[in-house]
């Protein structure tokens, strides 16, 4: 980093405009050809974030029609800081309802952000295996990685990588308590016209910053919210973490960073720090070079980048994480199919008459086609019903023949799980129905138990059948596993 003396890898980039306040203003924004952000290239789709704060709610609506996303407004509504909780859902609704009423909003994607305080995030790591049961693992753990119990939180996850050599999944988990997220549940509630999602205000930030820029890869992203400087790392528009900085190490920002990426991310890759609303002073003002990107409100005085990061989650195809329970989200708008297949219905029905004199043409050769056609099937319909029985048997007697040669004798299964199984684990029921066996019982780790199956010569492909359950100090499993059929022959 330079002033460091060290050969850390070079921030650049940094957006040090500060943003003040206004209420209205449009702007178009087409999205760079060198982006690579999965967006859901719709046709009349819009986005409506609404971000809510202490002491005001920011409104942004986003169009997007084949692939081209329009910011067609953003409003900022005072709240007052002090009233009650069920006055400020009622306030909070109402503004909502007017802003959609005022401007004709229909069949949105809803999105509401709150500040990223109430919601922890937390880096796991799971075996592959118990992919397919993954949200019940992650109840079922959750007490190990944050300080409360599963039924007095909601969460939800992303799978940020899966390293399939290394049998392992690393996910982004991210929880609140039930008691702090009551107050969104209730709004989300009171409006008819439904809510997609809920997301914190750093991880909508991270979605403008890196959709309008057309980022990809790593990217630190450093804003100033309602509590203070955020400092959030993101891979391809994923937040993997964020850290609050006081206003007093804004200097310290890039050695913070880079404490964040080596945490967090990855050190040794090239990443570029872009900062919205933070003026830098001292060493890291006179050493990073400002490397300004398209912003979306420039046109604006106001900070509305949280709001527009969520209003563009209505139309982008992966939202990220979404802390609405899904019982409450909104059903996807099928308003752009329906246009679609209407337009589709036009095309084909035009195209018909002008297709119309080709296929009467066609129609007479086709006959002709058919005919002959069904004379030679019936010609060579004996000889195939033939063929076809003799190779069935021929590839049953040869299966039948290998799995009795090759497969392992239930001696040596049952003297290889012996081996395997450790001392803290028993079975209660084994069952071996050609190369396919399932077993069932008790250990201390289920999952390490899978790992040691996995290692094993004689199987492979172990897997859970059903989610681990927890009895006593053990836990209960029952997991499946495939016989290998060159171990017969070892």
């Amino acid at each position: 980093m330079p002033g460091s003396g060290e050969g850390e890898n070079r921030l650049t980039g940094f957006l040090n405009e500060r943003l003040s306040r206004e209420h209205r203003f449009q702007l178009s924004i087409k999205k760079p050809e060198t982006a690579r952000w999965k967006d859901n290239i719709g046709v009349f789709q819009s986005g409506l974030g609404i971000y809510i704060e202490t002491h005001r709610v920011t409104v942004a609506w986003v169009k997007s029609s084949f692939g081209r996303h329009t910011l067609d407004g953003c409003e900022a509504f005072p709240l007052n800081p002090g009233t009650a909780d069920e006055d400020r859902i009622q306030e909070v609704a109402s503004i909502i309802r007017r802003y959609q009423a005022d401007r004709g909003i229909r069949s949105a994607g809803v999105f509401i952000g709150i500040p990223g305080e109430t919601v922890m995030l937390r880096r796991i790591q799971f075996p592959i295996a118990v992919k397919e049961s993954l949200r019940s693992t992650i109840a079922f753990e959750m007490e190990k990685y944050f300080p409360v119990s599963a039924d007095q939180v909601v969460f939800d996850y992303q799978i940020l990588a899966e390293e399939r050599e290394a049998g392992t999944l690393d996910l982004l988990v991210a929880a609140a308590r039930k008691n702090d997220m009551d107050w969104v549940y209730t709004l989300v509630k009171g409006l008819s016209s439904g809510v997609s999602g809920v997301d914190i205000g750093p991880s909508a930030v991270v979605t403008a910053v890196v959709h309008t820029a057309g980022l990809t890869g790593q990217t630190l992203v450093a804003f100033r919210g309602e509590t203070g400087i955020q400092l959030c790392v993101s891979d391809n528009g994923k937040l993997l973490a964020r850290r609050p900085v006081p206003d007093a190490a804004s200097d310290r920002i890039p050695e913070l960073a880079m404490q964040v990426l080596q945490t967090a991310g990855n050190a040794d890759a090239p990443v570029a720090l872009h900062t919205i609303g933070v003026q830098m002073s001292g060493e890291a003002a006179a050493d990073w070079c400002e490397i300004p990107f398209p912003d979306p409100t420039s046109g604006c005085r106001g900070t509305y980048w949280e709001a527009y990061g969520l209003a563009l989650k209505g139309v982008l195809s992966d939202s990220g994480l979404n802390l609405l329970p899904p019982r409450l989200r909104k059903q996807p708008s099928r308003l752009a199919l329906y246009v679609l297949g209407a337009l589709l219905v036009c095309v084909v029905v035009a195209g018909m008459g002008w297709a119309g004199l080709h296929l009467s043409r066609e129609r007479a050769v086709m006959r002709q086609l058919d005919a002959e056609v069904v004379r030679l099937k019936q010609s060579v319909a004996g000889l195939s019903s033939l063929s076809a029985s003799v190779e069935t048997a021929s590839d049953r007697l040869n299966t039948l023949t290998a799995l009795y040669t090759r497969t392992p004798l239930i001696t040596d299964i049952l003297r290889e799980l012996t081996q395997i199984i450790p001392t803290d684990a028993y079975l209660q029921e084994l069952s071996v129905k050609g190369t396919d066996g399932r077993i069932k019982g008790v250990a201390d780790s289920a999952a390490a138990l899978i790992t040691r199956i996995e290692e094993s010569a004689m199987f492979r492909d172990a897997s859970l059948l059903s989610p681990i359950t927890r009895n006593g100090k053990k836990e209960r499993f029952m997991i499946q596993f495939e016989i290998s059929i060159d171990a017969a022959d070892s």
